[in-house]
């Protein structure tokens, strides 16, 4: 630890920055959560940012991953990688200019990024951000080349002050902590928490498995083996059976399927963090619930009717017919819901009967509500006013 700070105070006194506005945001094995990012900062990263992202074949792990997301859940993480700039599409430049970081003091790649940033053709002129890539760059590497590295990115910084840079540490190599990568990449940490800058801590987010279960202290490499013939991605998808983040990744460069879905979530929460988001879920609020239908009494003769209602966010609705019942103890699920609007078609109803419905919604911020929102509504006695109270189980 007294070695970490020193460090940390090195880059603060000995190397030139000019440091951002913004305090350092450090994306790592605990930024991988998607349900933590509110929608509305995925979609104004999405509107807001444009990307460009050099990189070799392990960089493109987290662009695989995004793939998968994009695929599989709707629009909301639409991406394409030909830097077209489109509605509701995350612009990214892939492979944009090409290369990597390289090795031992490198600085093409910064050349490059002068290049393209600065063309009158292409994408270049529209970027905002812009990430590289290691691809074993920091394994071989010592002191004087990260610090060029560093250095450089600094200096992009001050030239571009419209673009933001992203920091990358370089992917674990099967030393443990005493090895030259972990000793390098510390270096790396310490000057973006010093200097405020945004970090891709890719090698953490290689040395943690979803459980938060540490690897790195038994020589876990980039295919995520570690010391004895454990692999920590396959023995967790083992355990997990089914979990999302195990899905196939048809090519995950150098590695399993779930290291490339994790740094897909963990490139989406950099981005929302980049967008404006101080990455904390400040919704703790359900969704409020209002004008339910049917109400009153409805006319003698009527069998069949829409169950409605409308909530200021987009959620998901369930129903009991008794009160008190907690949301995730609800079984039926509205047939059309998800987003503001949700409807329910009910069938069998009979006259001189009374219908209640005690409803809960809840969130992407698994915000539900604790109170019953109540739609109550009679079907009228043919020739009679008389109505018999019940409640009645309708068809699911």
């Amino acid at each position: 630890m007294i070695k970490y700070l020193l460090q940390i105070l090195f880059f603060s006194l000995c190397l030139s920055f000019s440091s951002p506005l913004y305090s350092a945001i450090i994306i790592d094995h605990t930024t991988t959560d998607l349900s933590a990012i509110p929608e509305s900062w995925i979609n104004t990263a999405k509107t807001n940012l444009r990307l460009s992202y050099g990189h070799t074949s392990h960089g493109s792990q987290p662009v695989q991953g995004m793939r998968i997301l994009a695929a599989g859940y709707g629009t909301l993480y639409d991406l394409n990688l030909n830097g077209a700039i489109e509605a509701g599409v995350l612009s990214l430049d892939d492979e944009t200019p090409s290369g990597d970081l390289g090795h031992n003091g490198s600085i093409v790649w910064a050349t490059s990024t002068r290049s393209y940033l600065d063309s009158n053709s292409g994408t270049g002129l529209t970027r905002n951000v812009v990430v590289w890539s290691w691809c074993n760059g920091v394994s071989d590497n010592d002191r004087e080349g990260i610090d060029t590295y560093l250095n450089t990115m600094n200096q992009l910084e001050g030239e571009y002050p419209q673009v933001t840079f992203v920091y990358m540490t370089g992917h674990l190599d099967g030393t443990d902590e005493s090895g030259n990568l972990h000793q390098l990449n510390n270096r790396i940490r310490a000057y973006c928490l010093a200097n405020n800058k945004i970090l891709f801590d890719f090698a953490d987010i290689e040395s943690y498995n979803p459980n938060g279960d540490y690897f790195l202290n038994r020589g876990a490499d980039d295919e995520c083996n570690y010391d004895g013939g454990g692999n920590w991605a396959i023995e967790w998808c083992a355990a997990n059976n089914g979990s999302e983040l195990c899905e196939e990744v048809s090519y995950c460069a150098h590695s399993e399927s779930l290291n490339c879905n994790l740094k897909a979530r963990a490139f989406w929460w950099m981005l929302a963090r980049i967008a404006g988001w101080n990455g904390v879920n400040s919704d703790t609020t359900p969704p409020i619930l209002s004008q339910g239908r049917p109400s009153g009494q409805l006319p003698a003769g009527t069998t069949e009717a829409t169950l409605s209602l409308n909530s200021d966010e987009n959620a998901v609705c369930r129903y009991a017919t008794s009160g008190g019942v907690v949301y995730s103890a609800m079984t039926n699920i509205f047939s059309s819901t998800g987003g503001t609007s949700h409807q329910h078609y009910l069938t069998n109803l009979s006259d001189g009967h009374q219908y209640s419905f005690y409803v809960k919604c809840e969130d992407s911020q698994d915000n539900s509500n604790q109170e019953d929102f109540l739609i109550s509504f009679n079907i009228a006695m043919k020739g009679t006013a008389t109505i018999t109270p019940i409640i009645f189980l309708l068809r699911e």
